[in-house]
């Protein structure tokens, strides 16, 4: 028999985030960005600099791309210069700089709005805090949270794979104190071994 299966992108994300969550949860300090390195798409397409916070733009084609330089607005000559997603690849400093140039005139929200409005993906780059105060976090089942007066006061990232047709428990509860399992599961290698 067939089943659903419901991954979310932002679970996902935050998935593959087992250690910066747990390090923002136990120190408060959130990690910064380490980079988005990606060889074959072509700019612009990463982090960019606003006048208040970096912003993710995803403009890596070619009809993208004139939908950005409409947007933000870039120079005819940008459009010209970059028409080649292979000169594109060659020049991102050049590009990035010349986009961050135009974009440090505005805030960031009022850069997601215009380009957003343009159809061109994007996104504020949330820090790890962000990321685990943003609503469909906070609403949802990824994050197990710590019990009051727990001896484990860390929250931990679920999977982000839903089976929607199961009635499935997503929380696996708190970890286990040292030792607190130890008898039974020696009882159960024991038993495992006799003849």
């Amino acid at each position: 028999q067939g089943e659903i299966i419901d991954i979310a992108m932002l679970d996902s994300v935050l998935s593959l985030m087992e250690y910066p969550v747990m390090r923002y949860s136990t120190s408060g300090v959130s990690p910064g960005p380490i980079g988005t390195y990606r060889p074959a798409i072509p700019p612009p397409f990463g982090l960019f600099k606003t006048r208040s916070e970096v912003i993710v733009i995803a403009a890596g084609n070619d009809r993208l791309l004139k939908r950005l330089c409409d947007a933000v607005p870039l120079s005819p000559s940008f459009a010209e210069r970059y028409v080649d997603a292979e000169v594109r690849k060659d020049s991102e400093a050049a590009i990035t700089l010349e986009i961050e140039n135009v974009l440090a005139q505005r805030d960031a929200s009022e850069w997601i709005s215009i380009l957003k409005s343009h159809g061109i993906p994007c996104a504020v780059v949330n820090d790890v805090a962000a990321a685990v105060s943003l609503p469909t976090v906070q609403n949802g089942d990824l994050l197990s949270r710590p019990e009051p007066e727990s001896d484990f006061p860390y929250s931990l990232v679920s999977s982000p794979i839903r089976f929607p047709l199961d009635d499935q428990v997503r929380d696996p509860g708190q970890p286990p104190k040292l030792d607190e399992h130890r008898e039974q599961i020696l009882s159960t290698i024991s038993a495992a071994q006799r003849p």
